[in-house]
């Protein structure tokens, strides 16, 4: 078993180390994700080593099986865990896990280009819901949230391990690699429920104030609409990228 370390100050160039990990996931030196609470900590390391496993000093026993699936395991004191925990209520436990690495060959025949997108709430909604499906992977436009976004990481319940997905690659990226592309239009297109899919496809989604940006959509592309009651406008982008990735995923489980 790793042996368990301490550390009682905040000036330990390793405890500032970890902090900027949680400050900026994102960052090209961060080769972490945080993953906080025991439930989801030990389900992912039940599939991926523990890279560091840091531990509130005052929760209780019982870490011995995350005790082992880790590299290295230190305690804190409280108010040192509750300095880094990004949750209203810690668990006392907070978990590193090296980023997943996707490549283009791990890509599923079904795509959701995520245009403009912002909210990385939004994001994370739709990670988890492909992964739901098994069917989506998930590619983003330079100009959106990333994947490793710390609120992308919570609201995607951990499946960005799960779920395949491409940063910052442009459309024209995957049509030259077969994929036809269906885009996402709340004014105008062919009915969601009424259409057949035949992959490799793409469907791509827009910023959530904005929609797509006219300058990214081009010619033969079909254009995509989900009916809905003439007092609204719009969905939230979360809403209608589910409905969509699910339909889909209806319509392959029709076919057999």
């Amino acid at each position: 078993m790793v042996p368990v370390k301490q550390i009682k100050s905040t000036s330990n160039p390793s405890y500032k180390r970890w902090r900027r990990y949680l400050h900026c996931p994102e960052c090209n030196d961060c080769p972490w994700i945080a993953v906080e609470g025991r439930k989801q900590i030990s389900e992912l390391s039940e599939e991926r080593k523990i890279e560091l496993l840091l531990i509130d000093e005052g929760t209780d026993s019982g870490n011995a099986v995350l005790t082992k699936r880790s590299r290295n395991v230190i305690r804190l004191t409280r108010q040192m865990f509750r300095a880094l925990s990004r949750t209203r209520s810690p668990q006392g436990l907070l978990a590193f896990f090296d980023k997943p690495k996707w490549s283009w060959k791990e890509l599923t025949p079904y795509v959701l280009f995520l245009n403009r997108l912002q909210d990385p709430g939004n994001l994370g909604v739709l990670m988890r819901t492909a992964a739901a499906t098994g069917i989506f992977s998930i590619a983003t436009s330079i100009d959106t949230v990333s994947c490793f976004n710390d609120k992308v990481v919570r609201a995607s319940a951990g499946y960005l391990f799960k779920t395949p997905f491409l940063e910052k690659i442009e459309a024209g990226d995957l049509q030259r690699r077969g994929y036809q592309f269906w885009v996402a239009d709340p004014r105008q297109g062919d009915v969601l429920f009424s259409c057949k899919f035949k992959p490799p496809l793409a469907f791509m989604v827009g910023n959530e104030g904005e929609g797509v940006d006219p300058a990214e959509v081009e010619e033969p592309w079909r254009r995509l609409r989900i009916p809905m009651s003439s007092s609204v406008d719009s969905l939230n982008v979360s809403v209608s990228g589910s409905l969509l990735m699910y339909e889909v995923y209806r319509g392959v489980r029709e076919d057999g």
